[in-house]
């Protein structure tokens, strides 16, 4: 044990704790698990100080115990940083405090973390930083787990954040909130974020699980490409995922599990800047608010191969623009689908129909618990016996009785964030398992083109299926849309519309583009549209005659295929996008 203590770091230094205590210096010797190395500071004090003018700082192997006394756990400033396997936790302010001041990124590696139980953020950030999080844990902050606020790009330069395979729990604001800023007075910088979250679990913080914010909508040149991708986001008191797409930029959210969440799902809002999210391959279940929405501005929702159950506000609702949905389940939801263009999708309203091989069977609202006894919004779906599930923890419960409103279960719950939402379940798990029944009515009812086999709707009949919230080993490279010009829902006016995507394309891709002019009995009419593939962008020109005076709906198929990188890569989700002639 060191301190309390300020340790000054010295530029271009390696710092490494874990040897044990009167031991000769062995770096086989070094367990830093074993042998905690455990720094403290004194009051208003930074434990480790990195802000001298350096090239490369290590931090690896510490415990830093702030003892709610010590300000910061780690302060760094325009210098490059490692802080590896290392505990922060109980400083007054942040755990880890990151300032950039100079003309190029600061590059920020956190890996094997723990930032826990500090009086403002786990991690700040202001400036601009190619910044990694990887493997690390931030719970119980007072604060955000992770707050960017801002991370800016400067002219020419591209900004980096980049988050995997990390936990946000129980953090009193959101779990990951990073906000995108152009830098002070500068509004005519052209610079680029790259934005990317895989793999990360967001649960029980207070505000959204996640929200990735625009906020440079004045410098019409800056640009964010954003990525969430495998994460999980449940029993937050905003929503599970939050995306103010505000300014230019290009939007994926693909196998997102996103449930029990006290507003919704996900939800894009955006302003006057035209575009589209794609949504796709998401479980989306349980939701006080609604599944899906987008709403606000010009950023509507293409979404494709999900689960929307059993949200207690809707599934897909959006506002102002037309979202489109291909290809997705809507079940157990007064309100599946509101101003949205939808092609090969599947709604099921009877809870005692076949839908997937287990899900609930009902679901409602939790407005109040004590001592094991829930008080409903409506009456009870559940009777003596049967088992439910609670905010989607994943821990079985069982009905000893119920009656109106009231449910009391067979052992005390514990103390939950409320209103929130009970789910019921034939069975006597609360495992989910959303592979289609043999006998669902969803079975082969996807977009498909014309003469090709059926296609199964929903998460695991994409062409890339794969459980929702949950990371592969190895990371899929995915082939998608970035953006559609003009945007969905907006007017042709005889005018081109192209589609450009994540990777260049092989040219025979174009026979798997399908255009269509969709008439007003909802009869799909193929029409002699031109398609033309130049590297990533496809280019689908009118016919001699125009667009006609009908909405155009462009149907992208599985099958478009990239060569681009190593090894061929399939079209990841269909989709469809509707715009007005």
């Amino acid at each position: 044990s060191y301190g309390p203590a300020r340790f000054i770091v010295p530029p271009s230094t390696h710092v490494f704790g874990g040897f044990a205590a009167g031991q000769p210096f062995a770096l086989t010797n070094r367990a830093p698990l074993a042998n905690r190395t455990i720094l403290t500071s004194g009051i208003g004090q930074a434990t480790f100080d990195v802000t001298q003018v350096g090239v490369h700082v290590v931090l690896d192997g510490f415990l830093l115990d702030g003892r709610n006394q010590g300000y910061i756990g780690v302060d760094q400033d325009s210098i490059d940083l490692d802080v590896r396997a290392t505990t922060i936790r109980n400083y007054a302010d942040r755990g880890i405090r990151l300032r950039n001041t100079s003309n190029e990124p600061s590059i920020i590696r956190v890996c094997s973390c723990v930032v826990q139980s500090n009086g403002a953020d786990g991690l700040n950030l202001l400036g601009q930083f190619d910044i990694h999080v990887d493997g690390s844990t931030f719970d119980s902050n007072r604060q955000e787990g992770i707050e960017c606020g801002t991370l800016t790009a400067l002219n020419t330069q591209t900004s980096t954040l980049r988050v995997t395979d990390c936990r946000f729990y129980g953090n009193l604001a959101e779990g990951l909130d990073a906000s995108l800023a152009q830098p002070a007075l500068n509004n005519g910088a052209v610079g680029r974020f790259d934005v990317l979250v895989r793999g990360c679990l967001f649960e029980a913080n207070a505000l959204d699980g996640l929200l990735i914010d625009q906020e440079h909508e004045l410098a019409p040149n800056l640009y964010a490409h954003v990525v969430v991708r495998e994460c999980t986001s449940i029993n937050n008191g905003g929503c599970g995922v939050h995306i103010d797409a505000d300014a230019a930029g290009d939007f994926l959210m693909h196998r997102i599990r996103a449930c029990a969440n006290q507003k919704d799902g996900v939800w894009v809002s955006s302003e006057t800047r035209a575009g589209c999210a794609t949504l796709s391959s998401s479980e989306l279940r349980g939701n006080y608010g609604v599944g899906a929405r987008a709403s606000i501005g010009n950023v509507p929702l293409l979404v494709s191969q999900c689960v929307v159950e059993g949200n207690l506000s809707g599934g897909l609702v959006s506002t102002y623009r037309f979202s489109s949905s291909a290809n997705t389940i809507y079940r157990l939801q007064s309100s599946p689908k509101v101003s949205v263009f939808a092609l090969g999708d599947t709604t099921i309203t009877d809870p005692a129909a076949a839908a997937f091989v287990y899900a609930p069977t009902s679901y409602g609202s939790v407005l109040a618990s004590t001592n094991g006894t829930l008080t409903l919004g409506q009456a009870a779906q559940v009777n003596a016996g049967d088992t439910i599930e609670l905010a989607e923890d994943g821990v079985v419960r069982n009905v000893a009785s119920a009656a109106g409103s009231s449910v009391v279960l067979t052992a005390n719950a514990p103390l939950l964030r409320t209103p929130t939402v009970i789910a019921g379940f034939a069975g006597t798990s609360v495992t989910e398992d959303l592979h289609l029944n043999p006998l669902s009515a969803a079975v082969g009812q996807g977009m498909a083109l014309p003469g090709a086999n059926p296609v199964d709707p929903g998460i695991f009949g994409a062409p890339t299926p794969g459980t929702a919230g949950i990371a592969d080993p190895i990371d899929t490279s995915l082939l998608t849309v970035e953006q559609v010009t003009p945007a969905p829902s907006s007017r042709l006016n005889n005018g081109n519309c192209t589609i450009q995507l994540s990777k260049a394309l092989n040219a025979t891709s174009g026979a798997s583009v399908r255009v269509f002019s969709l008439t007003t009995s909802t009869t799909a009419t193929q029409i002699a549209a031109g398609i033309q593939i130049a590297g990533a962008v496809i280019t689908i020109t009118p016919p001699a005659g125009g667009w006609g005076t009908t909405p155009i709906r462009i149907e992208l198929h599985r099958g478009i295929v990239s060569s681009a990188g190593t090894g061929a890569t399939a079209f990841s989700t269909p989709l469809i996008v509707q715009l007005l002639p």
